[in-house]
């Protein structure tokens, strides 16, 4: 008796599926760790659930805003080159969330913008992976 059919197996052999659902892992598990820093950081320099509740908010608010249009921008642009981009930007965002960890409002408002570039990595990878599988 087998536990994964056949199907299943052809499509994880086919090689730029893999690669980009290995992409899309490592996104949510970096963007995951993201924001777990980011709460323990907050909360230890400010002790408040104020801070906390911010950089929550940060996380949720660009998802609220942004992906009607990310969609569209990954509808009507190359996706490669969209989620290309969102990874150079959240690379760089993550360099100036570490040179300014000391400082709480920036941590906050550098997230919202980690967030927001996170927002447009989504549906390019998503809509990505359905040109890669075949019915």
């Amino acid at each position: 008796m087998k536990f994964i059919p056949d199907v299943y197996l052809e499509t994880l052999n086919n090689r730029d599926f893999f690669l980009l659902s290995l992409i899309i892992f490592l996104f949510q598990a970096s963007t995951s760790f993201v924001l777990l820093a980011l709460v323990v950081s907050v909360f230890e320099k400010t002790g408040s659930n104020f801070g906390v509740s911010s950089v929550i908010l940060s996380f949720a608010t660009p998802g609220l805003f942004l992906l009607a249009i990310a969609g569209l921008v990954a509808d009507l642009y190359d996706r490669r080159q969209i989620m290309l981009a969102a990874n150079v930007i959240l690379a760089l965002i993550i360099l100036f969330i570490l040179m300014s960890i000391n400082k709480v409002f920036a941590s906050i408002s550098l997230s919202f913008l980690y967030f927001s570039a996170g927002s447009f990595f989504l549906p390019a990878s998503s809509a990505a992976i359905v040109q890669l599988v075949k019915r």
